[in-house]
């Protein structure tokens, strides 16, 4: 009798821990798919912003000496 309940003991240990490999599984592919989407978009505005303006340069030298004072 102890082997029959030992034996169901570690099948139904297999099965959880089964269970929980799969939803582990697709929790990651998931956050993958959005880490490829992001850097997807990250990649767009790399591309579309391709040096500061001269504004841009006036403004970011304001802020730097701002921090100077």
């Amino acid at each position: 009798m102890a082997e029959l309940i030992s034996a169901i003991g570690l099948v139904s240990a297999a099965a959880v821990t089964g269970i929980f490999s799969m939803i582990a599984s697709k929790a990651r592919k998931e956050n993958n798919d959005q880490h490829d989407t992001a850097i997807q978009k990250l990649d767009d505005i790399q591309e579309t912003v391709s040096e500061m303006s001269e504004w841009q340069k006036g403004h970011q030298q304001f802020h730097d000496n701002k921090g100077e004072s």
